[in-house]
């Protein structure tokens, strides 16, 4: 007697009903064992959350006992709180079993997602780091750009144009850089977010909302990096800017 997975009565017995169905353990051979399919459950992970649905069986402890076993309890309040009185009971019934490995299914569900959690702030921290890199060098480029223009900064000024004018001009040119650059990083995430695959959950390499946030996020970085050297230029004096070299 043999219970199945969803994948397995998909992959093996796709248009028809799984139960009463033979399959043997293993290989095919004189000394393999015929199970028959006396029911169906849904797909479970058994080693990690992340982990792809596969086509899996289960059979009866007395059908094939072994040494190793899993007693899964719930509780309403802490889980942790009654080992005692588990670890007691278990005594009760067989003096020869020692538990251990005694854990909250909080404590294996993190210990399952730590190597990812680790990695994911890792990423994030190298994350905020581009950022702040990127911000410093939208500020200096914007800076040196604002200082080779001065005189000409100075000449529009002289002419009649307003703080706003030389204001929305530095910050066009500065963001026009930004856009450039996100665009072409937006397009090259697209392709190379696919070998992101293996570290994600629950989100899609090329996800939407996410693309989008990121984008507002390093754009808004930019407008403040360069509305700085943006305001400094409104405070330019022509003549000041007239003469200088």
């Amino acid at each position: 007697m043999a219970i199945i997975n969803r994948s397995m009565a998909q992959q093996f017995w796709r248009n028809d009903d799984p139960l009463g169905k033979r399959f043997t353990e293993g290989r095919p051979s004189d000394q393999a064992h015929l199970l028959t399919v006396i029911g169906v459950v849904g797909d479970s992970k058994i080693d990690a959350l992340d982990e792809t649905d596969a086509p899996e069986f289960y059979i009866p402890f007395f059908q094939a006992p072994n040494n190793y076993l899993t007693l899964a309890i719930r509780t309403k309040g802490d889980p942790l709180a009654l080992a005692t009185a588990i670890k007691n009971e278990l005594a009760n019934l067989d003096k020869t079993q020692a538990p251990y490995d005694i854990a909250s299914m909080q404590q294996v569900t993190s210990a399952s997602l730590s190597p990812r959690e680790l990695l994911m702030i890792l990423l994030a921290a190298f994350a905020m780091l581009s950022i702040v890199l990127a911000a410093v060098g939208i500020y200096g480029v914007t800076f040196y750009l604002t200082s080779r223009r001065t005189q000409e900064i100075g000449i529009r000024m002289a002419l009649g144009a307003g703080r706003r004018s030389v204001l929305a001009l530095v910050l066009f040119r500065g963001l026009r850089l930004t856009l450039a650059g996100l665009t072409i990083g937006v397009i090259g995430s697209l392709f190379l977010t696919r070998f992101l695959v293996a570290f994600l959950y629950g989100v899609r390499p090329a996800d939407p909302l996410t693309l989008a946030i990121t984008s507002v996020l390093v754009f808004a970085v930019a407008l403040i990096a360069a509305a700085i050297p943006a305001h400094r230029a409104t405070k330019i004096d022509p003549m000041v800017a007239l003469r200088y070299e």
